[in-house]
């Protein structure tokens, strides 16, 4: 929403500003919690600063005519991405988890190679669907979607698997962050209806204006009443001269 407001100069109403305010609050209210570290939180809110600047940035090339388009930025952003992204697989964690992939022993299954395969399709299509969510929508609209979808992966993460660790903070946060999507959901439901019912207004109006009889030109004296001469009558059709 802030990026939106420097980059794009987009300036949000009341009520999509507080339902976002209150989204926020969620995630502050979970990072109360003492299980958690500094140092994830503050990596979390520079991926997030980094996502809403690549999401509010790919609107305004995407609203340029006769630009790359969506299929021209998905392309350039992942080029860029790999190449940002290839030192770190030198050293480290990230290269020993390289090697561990490309010497592991299910290459030689033929549904681990489909299954493989079928994983880098989906996160392409992921990224296909944010550019195209982007475009459609708003860069804010994207974010709030993404929001959405990691809270519905931490409610599912409550109750399969046994990698969350309860806490009230942690849980109230979630709930929270639950309600402001809900909030911003549908206020943006209501604009777009009211938008469309806007749209059938006018093109209705527009229909029954089309349908009026054209008005006829009666010509008149210099004074403005109605003239009913006619064509001068000829001689000898039996019409009286006076």
């Amino acid at each position: 929403m802030i990026a939106e407001y420097l980059v794009a100069g987009i300036t949000p109403t009341r009520q999509i500003a507080a339902s976002v305010m209150l989204l926020c609050s969620g995630a502050v209210i979970a990072v109360t919690d003492f299980s958690v570290t500094y140092d994830s939180v503050g990596m979390i809110l520079v991926a997030n600063l980094c996502q809403a600047l690549t999401t509010v940035i790919s609107k305004q090339k995407m609203e340029i005519k006769d630009g790359l388009g969506t299929y021209g930025l998905l392309m350039y952003n992942s080029m860029y991405s790999l190449m940002c992204f290839l030192p770190f697989f030198t050293y480290g964690k990230l290269h020993a988890e390289l090697e561990e992939a490309l010497t592991h022993n299910d290459w030689g299954k033929p549904m681990f190679v489909v299954l493989f395969f079928f994983s880098c399709a989906m996160a392409s299509m992921l990224n296909f669907s944010i550019l195209l969510c982007t475009k459609v929508n708003s860069a804010l609209t994207t974010m709030v979607i993404g929001v959405i979808k990691n809270l519905v992966t931490t409610y599912l993460g409550m109750f399969v698997g046994n990698d969350y660790t309860f806490t009230w903070f942690n849980f109230s946060g979630v709930n929270v962050s639950v309600l402001g999507s809900i909030v911003y959901t549908w206020i943006k439901y209501n604009e777009g209806q009211s938008h469309k019912s806007q749209q059938t207004i006018e093109a209705s109006g527009d229909a029954e204006s089309s349908l009026l009889p054209a008005k006829t030109k009666v010509e008149g004296d210099e004074d403005g009443a109605p003239s009913l001469q006619g064509p001068p009558p000829k001689v000898g059709d039996g019409t009286r001269l006076t």
